[in-house]
């Protein structure tokens, strides 16, 4: 498998991600590692690359056979491109103070609330250890999406105010 190219400076970020291909091939780079493409359902190799779709297809019987490269990842049900949401993952890890959702929709072309939406995800898949992947030393958010029902995230009770 080829090396993963990784921006060093948010313009380096924001034009090596605005090309699908180097888009697909990073993501591809990340979520399968050993350059072989599994599918999300039932983890079979038997799979090919439909061009005019631009999703995969498995060869196993079992419904839901097409899958695309958001499919088991945060960015899955997201209308948003993979341009942005790599963008937005670079910013999200390489900020040193964290970034708010008005610099990312000015930055990028969305509105704020499509921001902050991308930023929670973002956020929801950093926090834990489980399925964060690292990419020359910054970790790339893979992880399955947790994020549609917030399944997984605890909410601590708020105390009741005092009257």
């Amino acid at each position: 498998m080829g090396k993963v190219i990784m921006p060093k400076t948010l313009p380096e970020a924001v034009s090596h991600f605005r090309n699908d291909a180097n888009c697909h091939a990073f993501v591809k780079a990340i979520r399968w590692p050993d350059g072989v493409v599994r599918c999300p359902r039932c983890g079979s190799a038997d799979v090919s690359w439909l061009q005019n779709a631009r999703v995969y297809k498995c060869s196993a019987e079992h419904d839901r056979r097409k899958f695309s490269l958001k499919a088991g990842t945060i960015f899955e049900g997201s209308p948003i491109g993979l341009d942005k949401w790599l963008t937005v993952m670079w910013m999200a890890i390489n900020c040193k103070n964290e970034i708010s959702s008005y610099d990312v929709a000015r930055e990028i072309g969305v509105t704020q609330k499509t921001a902050w939406f991308m930023l929670q995800r973002a956020r929801l898949a950093m926090q834990g250890d489980g399925g964060v992947a690292s990419v020359a030393g910054a970790p790339v958010i893979l992880r399955p999406n947790r994020a549609r029902g917030h399944e997984g995230a605890a909410r601590t009770p708020r105390p009741s105010p005092r009257r």
